[in-house]
């Protein structure tokens, strides 16, 4: 969990100095934790979940439809 946290810190402050930054992030096949939920609370990250996936949560977030059918 340590290392998560490390890596959207660093991110999170590199991408900050873009104009254009959107703080979202889209979890890799939708696998995510509550732990990682709440590490991008912390930074004000807007979580994207993949519907379909057994293991999203429907707390506070953007959820993406699979477009490439693999989840049905």
């Amino acid at each position: 969990m340590e290392d998560f946290n490390i890596s959207i810190k660093q991110s999170n402050g590199n991408l900050n100095s873009f104009d254009k930054y959107i703080n979202f992030f889209a979890f890799p096949c939708g696998n995510h934790t509550m732990e990682q939920d709440k590490v991008l609370a912390n930074y004000g990250i807007i979580p994207v979940y993949c519907d379909g996936m057994k293991n999203y949560t429907f707390e506070k977030g953007i959820h993406r439809e699979c477009i490439d059918g693999e989840y049905q």
